[in-house]
């Protein structure tokens, strides 16, 4: 069984702790104020009745039909102090937008958290450089969650060689709350963007209208000839 009262204590009952452990004791020494979080969690849920006036993210019977259903609301939820009673604040996963699900790039630095922004309902301080990113399930740059935006190691990574990597992004709240996106980067030889055109004898001064094109499949290393646009195939 968890007891938290953010943001200055816990208390954790494991194996035979009863109502009459010690560790009990020390919430005779916890002040509280409004506004301050309770969370209280137990595996068997049976276990927990709060009684007295509750108000705010009150789930139905409905909602509470299914084991995990109610293992997800206890986890998830705190109860605000109040004059008015206790308030229960449901805490929703962060929010990561702006990853896409698979990205090619040539070889060299890139900034894995470019383009990409976090939310979260009651987090509101949270940040992308809270970010903690893995590159082949290898964690890049420091684990220090008070990191800045003028720290790079945490969110750029050098691609130097050709191939495919799967990158993590796993983002948790102030309540330990877990939002995790996967993604596909995909490294290409930046020779694919290279061109030859050539012109036939009629055309010399022409720079549209080539008589073939050779360009670069990178992901083969072959080279292709193709026609006068990007559809034609020269066989």
């Amino acid at each position: 069984m968890r007891i938290i009262i953010l943001p200055e204590k816990k208390i954790i009952l494991t194996g035979n702790d009863r109502g009459t452990s010690p560790k009990l004791s020390e919430l005779n020494d916890v002040s509280y104020a409004d506004n301050d979080i309770i969370r209280v969690y137990r595996s068997d849920l049976k276990g927990i009745e709060i009684t007295g006036t509750v108000t705010g993210n009150i789930p139905s019977i409905e909602d509470m039909s299914t084991e995990a259903n109610r293992v997800d609301y206890m986890k998830n939820t705190g109860f605000k102090v109040s004059n008015a009673g206790l308030q229960a604040i449901y805490n929703k996963a962060p929010v990561i937008t702006g990853v896409k699900k698979v990205r090619t790039i040539s070889k060299g630095t890139v900034d894995l958290l470019d383009g990409i922004n976090v939310s979260d309902e009651i987090d509101t301080d949270i940040s992308v450089n809270y970010m903690y990113i893995y590159v082949n399930d290898e964690l890049i740059g420091t684990v220090n969650q008070n990191r800045n935006s003028n720290e790079n190691s945490h969110r750029e990574y050098d691609f130097n060689k050709v191939g495919t990597y799967k990158v993590k992004y796993l983002l948790y709240d102030k309540w330990a709350r877990t939002t995790m996106i996967e993604t596909t980067v995909k490294v290409e030889s930046k020779t694919r963007e290279n061109e030859i055109k050539v012109y036939g004898p009629n055309d010399l001064n022409s720079t549209s209208n080539p008589e073939f094109r050779i360009v670069f499949d990178t992901k083969n290393n072959k080279i292709l000839l193709k026609g006068r646009n990007e559809s034609s195939i020269v066989e």
